[in-house]
């Protein structure tokens, strides 16, 4: 999601990543190298603009409801975030809030039970959350609320206890399960692959342990806990930058900032000094490639659009970070190793 964050946590400090290929050996991630536990459909719902971007959805069952909610995949944020009415979760005394670019939600820590393609979580906290503004994604009214699947554990103290809010892909009951996820997204659905990641050959790209004062360092299994963001090196025509970005599924457009872009983008009139003003998007046609800081070529490549590679341009970023929108995912493999905190980039195997 556009730079989500949460409010009780002090801002993340990115230490930079390293990259290279990753063999055929496989990941080394934790459980069984050769498992594939399940696999969850995602489905595009398209914002109503017209311009094609989406969000990815997938449908999943919180505390003791028979009926299933529709949830925002998201890597950009951690842990589940609901924003519609709920039965069968219980009060942890616990309260957080979270910023989404255009959306932000506040409420009471809860618990339930929780599945995804009837893969299940016993229990896991989440936030039943308001929207003071609205819970409105680009004119989507009717989504449930934010799956989060990145990196990231927060502690939220709830009275003399703490409440443990970090991804619940990461709680699955199944150990082969919680070792990590890919994400294959073609131009219309995608897949959802439970387990550790199998991409021989995939581009690693290497997070660094997440080390921010005051952030607990690994999760409850002991598992250590890595940033989000990772460094990549981008060039969009003849303008480039090697910054922290985040891989972000839940981000229907991408996001950069810099005066060396400003050839090549269609601008829009400025008003105000608000620190991170939208400046325009990158003229379509115009190409875009990533390459890892050690790499010699890019890894990938796309052309920058008005629809689902639509890349916006900023005077300045909140975060520093550059934000890859779910652009970085249609058409390849991303797998997610939770043992090493590894992203791997591989080719496409969705329709």
């Amino acid at each position: 999601m556009p730079l989500a964050a949460a409010l009780l946590l002090p801002p993340l400090l990115v230490l930079g990543a390293c990259a290279g290929p990753l063999g055929a050996g496989g990941t080394g991630g934790p459980g069984d190298p050769g498992a594939t536990p399940g696999s969850v459909p995602v489905s595009f719902e398209r914002t109503p603009d017209g311009g094609g971007r989406f969000y990815p959805i997938v449908e999943v069952r919180v505390g003791s409801s028979s009926s299933s909610y529709r949830v925002i995949l998201d890597t950009g944020s951690h842990g589940l975030v609901m924003t519609t009415g709920l039965e069968g979760t219980s009060a942890t005394g616990g309260r957080y809030s979270v910023d989404y670019v255009g959306v932000s939600a506040e409420g009471p820590l809860t618990t339930a039970a929780f599945s995804i393609g009837g893969h299940t979580a016993s229990r896991v906290a989440l936030l039943e959350a308001d929207c003071p503004g609205g819970c409105v994604w680009d004119g989507l009214s009717d989504i449930d609320g934010v799956l989060g699947i990145g990196q990231g554990y927060t502690s939220v103290p709830a009275g003399e206890a703490s409440i443990d809010f970090y991804s619940p892909l990461r709680q699955l009951d199944v150990a082969a399960e919680r070792a990590g996820h890919t994400l294959d997204f073609g131009p219309d659905t995608g897949i959802l692959s439970l387990g550790a990641p199998q991409l021989p050959g995939a581009t690693a790209l290497s997070a660094d342990p997440h080390t921010s004062p005051g952030d607990p360092r690994s999760y409850p299994d002991g598992v250590p806990v890595y940033d989000r963001e990772v460094e990549l090196c981008w060039a969009v025509g003849e303008g480039s930058q090697c910054t922290t970005t985040m891989i972000d599924s839940g981000a229907p457009s991408g996001m950069i900032a810099g005066d060396q872009f400003a050839p090549v983008t269609r601008t829009v009139p400025v008003t105000g000094d608000d620190p991170q003003t939208r400046l325009g998007t990158v003229r379509p046609g115009t190409p875009v490639a990533v390459a890892t800081p050690d790499g010699t070529s890019p890894f990938l490549e796309w052309t920058a659009d008005d629809s689902t590679h639509e890349l916006v341009v900023y005077n300045s970023i909140d975060d520093g970070d550059f934000n890859t929108g779910n652009a970085f995912f249609v058409g390849r493999s991303v797998g997610y190793d939770n043992g090493t905190g590894r992203i791997l980039v591989g080719g496409a195997t969705a329709g």
